[in-house]
């Protein structure tokens, strides 16, 4: 889809019938409202980024009036590279639309925040929207990186996203790719910190569609490049080293996988898990699948990995515990922001310590064994759900882990989720499911009321007769399930245009031989 195709769904014409004179109705019209409120002349609350106003009627937020206008053109530097060194390309967003400038105004003001705090402050928020300024690569890939976690903030409150945006996005995150494999206007190939740095930001596009192992595909790219760039250093086939665009020490920092001898703030800890759990996510969906396990050659190899999982993170654990201990040694008592943030980063070690310890085991009753560690993966998230309630100043619910997009899993719903499908005491389930009712979270595709609905289908396949609730009350074991009555795999399919679900749950056909069947089950939910 062109940009042009883009701008027949987001035509002005109504906002050309808005400008002639007629009685004006609503509030008062706002000077510093957003772009939409403003040709709509009605009062604009001025949340940012997006106002709520449009937002709850369903409209396009045009965003504030953009930084553009009265910016100073940034000053011109060369670029270096491993080959010829080029000039700064024409300022790409001089021929962009409203959108573009839009999307792009989001992602300066908003994303590089986020990113900044998982992948270094100069970086994301100096070198990178400088760059964009000169590169069409890094232009639209900024734009499509801008456009994507606007579209996943708007999901996450409830909003809707229309399809010509989201394929106008991925029409940009293409335009990106393509800038990379042709010549600028003056015949130069792209120069390698721009390469470097585009690979970065398509690992930040798929890591807002969780993606993972594109988006680390996409690291190991950008790492393969600096490893060459390295290479050429030490031969000395380098050129003269003159200013980069982006600084090579920059993109060096954010593409290394970072390790610390002790952290020092949250973000050190953030940064360390992050890298350990994105690795984890992409190996599990290449190479620690069935498929593989079953071969012995490769079975060997990969117990070994699962054994350096467990060991950093293990580690991980030890040196994150001494920083807590540090916060709350401080005179100054930590945020609720910040003690969801601490819960948050501590559930998500527990769930790869988990992951890796029973990915080899196809007996469930295994999971009987970690209920001690459910139960303290609950407090953690019933910690996280209240951190995130609005009334905290220092608190920004849509600048949370679960809003943001960049950082770990899905918030505290896909945590609560597996504890509630693998955790067969009913204790245990009926408190997960209690906490996801008090807390009617939407993290990405994970709705609680949703995940609510599938766990007490689960409890009664596996459970029978026994209403949960009872079998909580008398404080039912684990083991009160039988091993051939418990559900081994779960398929979910979205239907296209609401709130419904078709379930597929396999569990063993009898108490003996390993013959699967499937119930299937249509799921709705609500979501207030």
């Amino acid at each position: 889809m062109t940009e042009d195709n883009f701008n027949e769904g987001f035509n002005d014409s109504d906002c050309v019938n808005v400008r002639t004179k007629r009685t004006r109705t609503g509030g008062p019209r706002s000077k510093t409202g957003c772009i939409t409120c403003r040709l709509r002349r009605v009062k604009c609350d001025e949340t940012k980024p997006l106002c709520m106003r449009c937002l709850r009627a369903r409209r396009e937020c045009e965003g504030y009036p953009s930084i553009f206008a009265s910016a100073k053109p940034w000053e011109v530097v060369k670029l270096f590279s491993t080959g010829a060194m080029i000039k700064p390309s024409a300022n790409p967003r001089i021929a962009s639309n409203k959108h573009a400038i839009h999307s792009f105004h989001f992602f300066e003001k908003e994303s590089t925040k986020k990113l900044a705090e998982v992948w270094g402050r100069e970086l994301w928020l100096k070198a990178i929207p400088r760059a964009a300024m000169y590169s069409p690569a890094m232009w639209h890939a900024a734009i499509a990186v801008g456009s994507a976690h606007e579209a996943h903030w708007q999901k996450n409150l409830g909003a809707g996203v229309h399809q010509s945006k989201i394929e106008w996005t991925f029409g940009q995150y293409n335009r990106a790719i393509r800038a990379l494999t042709h010549p600028d206007e003056n015949g130069n190939p792209p120069s390698l910190d721009i390469m470097i740095s585009a690979s970065i930001m398509f690992m930040a596009f798929e890591m807002l569609r969780h993606e993972h192992g594109k988006a680390v595909s996409h690291v190991k790219s950008g790492i393969s490049m600096f490893q060459e760039y390295r290479r050429q250093i030490r031969a000395g086939n380098s050129g003269e080293q003159e200013k980069a665009l982006i600084p090579m020490s920059s993109l060096e920092q954010s593409l290394r996988p970072a390790t610390f001898c002790n952290f020092v703030s949250l973000e050190e800890a953030r940064t360390e898990l992050g890298y350990y759990w994105h690795s984890l996510m992409d190996k599990l969906h290449t190479e620690f699948t069935p498929r593989f396990r079953a071969i012995a050659e490769y079975s060997e190899s990969l117990s070994r990995e699962c054994d350096v999982y467990k060991h950093d993170v293990t580690v991980w654990l030890d040196k994150f515990k001494k920083l807590v201990e540090g916060y709350y040694s401080q005179l100054v008592p930590l945020s609720s922001c910040q003690r969801g943030d601490i819960a948050r980063l501590e559930t998500y070690a527990l769930l790869i310590l988990q992951t890796v310890e029973t990915i080899w085991c196809t007996d469930e009753s295994v999971w009987d064994k970690h209920l001690n560690r459910f139960d303290r993966i609950l407090e953690l998230c019933r910690i996280a759900a209240s951190s995130d309630q609005f009334g905290d100043p220092q608190c920004d619910m849509k600048k949370t882990d679960a809003y943001c997009g960049f950082q770990l899993g899905n918030g505290i719903v896909a945590a609560t989720f597996h504890t509630i499908w693998k955790a067969r005491a009913a204790r245990i389930r009926q408190k997960a499911i209690q906490l996801l009712r008090a807390y009617p979270r939407r993290e990405a595709m994970w709705d609680a009321p949703m995940v609510v609905t599938i766990g007490e289908q689960i409890d009664e396949i596996e459970r029978g007769s026994e209403n949960l609730y009872d079998a909580a009350l008398r404080d039912a074991p684990a083991d009160d399930i039988p091993i051939w009555k418990r559900v081994r795999s779960i398929g979910i399919k979205f239907g296209a245009t609401s709130r419904v679900a078709e379930l597929t749950y396999s569990i063993p056909k009898s108490p003996v031989g390993d013959t699967l069947v499937e119930v299937r089950r249509r799921i709705c939910w609500n979501m207030d």
